[in-house]
């Protein structure tokens, strides 16, 4: 038995319509079959990042127990992701610009880009350390 419906209360109008229709998406496409808990976790943090936008990943993960990659795949597959507040607008706009170019290297090159990596610690040793 699914636990859609109990998801859904507390949220009225068109929000209830949207999170009903992410969470029969998220069902549909989990391999679980409805009333598995595991699929009902899976839900239930869906359900809290929507009716909670400015959630991290890290705070869904911890409240239900799951992996922080689990967390954040389930909230990225639904289509939710914690919104950018307190930034000014050029701002956001740059970070958008990074976004778009990592997922463009992503798709042309089929890898993720490198990460930089400081050196700074790995320094040759002085004279009087030897």
């Amino acid at each position: 038995m699914s636990i859609i419906p109990t998801l859904i209360r507390g949220v009225t109008g068109k929000g209830a319509s949207k999170l009903k229709s992410i969470l029969i998406k998220a069902e549909k496409t989990d391999r679980r079959k409805p009333g598995n808990l595991g699929l009902n976790t899976k839900l239930e943090a869906i359900a809290y990042k929507f009716k909670n936008p400015y959630a991290t990943t890290v705070e869904v993960a911890d409240k239900f127990k799951l992996a922080h990659g689990s967390a954040g795949n389930y909230i990225k597959d639904a289509g939710l992701s914690t919104p950018i507040v307190g930034l000014k607008k050029k701002t956001k706009d740059e970070i958008q610009q990074v976004i778009k170019g990592f997922k463009q290297y992503k798709k042309e090159f089929k890898k993720n880009p490198s990460k930089a990596v400081s050196y700074t610690h790995l320094t040759l040793p002085t004279n009087r350390e030897v």
